[in-house]
């Protein structure tokens, strides 16, 4: 599983960005046989769904009330990318 953060929300659609990021899985898979990511994404970080999708993640499907944030419980969904397909 891995955390995916960028402080400036207008990073995920940069292409730049979008390149280093399948760089870096790339070489995790090469050096640490890296085959699947799992990226959990609230509702609430539509951008960074939208930037695992241009990088080539699917959404796999959502767990319902998987956190708790600010009193309530939210959904969280999967999104996954299975590293020698890209």
């Amino acid at each position: 599983m891995v955390w995916v953060y960028l402080r400036k929300e207008t990073d995920y659609s940069n292409k730049a960005m979008q390149k280093a990021f399948q760089f870096v899985l790339k070489e995790a898979s090469n050096q640490h046989s890296l085959r699947r990511v799992i990226v959990p994404v609230t509702k609430e970080e539509t951008a960074l769904g939208e930037f695992l999708e241009a990088v080539g993640f699917s959404k796999a499907g959502t767990q319902r009330e998987a956190v708790y944030l600010h009193g309530a419980y939210h959904d969280v969904d999967f999104y996954v990318s299975s590293i020698g397909a890209q």
